[in-house]
């Protein structure tokens, strides 16, 4: 059987969908991003940094790469959340809720790592070759 996975609709490819928050994920409203409206894009985990919820997919750059995305550019349906997530509150002491990260939910190497976090947002090939391992062993998980 295949694990579950998230999906989430391209509902808006300019950074003007995205309400800008003090500290964080500041952009240009002209900036374009690099999503196609009416398209599924893959979600492996979820994160709330600081007051914005973000996920962990792709884009349309080639090669796959995963990146974290706002979550107001999509538009993701009443779901059950995979079967193989975890969650995880992080410490208020810890550096990840230093740098902003409050919790996250998805696959356990992305929820209890905050260096394979990092690795994989970063593109290091080994958490690369992870999260397309990951993509091609998912389907989409049932939504109303």
């Amino acid at each position: 059987m295949q694990a579950g996975i998230l999906v989430a609709t391209c509902v808006a490819a300019s950074a003007a969908a995205i309400p800008q928050r003090k500290g964080s994920f500041f952009l240009s409203d002209s900036v374009n991003l690099h999503l196609t409206p009416g398209k599924r894009y893959p979600v492996l985990g979820l994160e709330l940094f600081g007051n914005m919820l973000t996920i962990l997919t792709i884009d349309d750059t080639p090669g796959m790469w995963p990146c974290m995305m706002p979550v107001e550019p999509y538009d993701i349906a009443i779901s059950a959340l995979p079967a193989s997530w975890l969650f995880r509150v992080l410490p208020l002491n810890s550096d990840d809720f230093a740098g902003g990260s409050r919790a996250r939910w998805g696959y356990r190497e992305f929820v209890e790592s905050a260096d394979f976090r990092d690795r994989l947002v970063n593109s290091e090939e080994a958490e690369h070759r992870w999260f397309i391992s990951k993509l091609e062993a998912s389907e989409p998980v049932a939504g109303e």
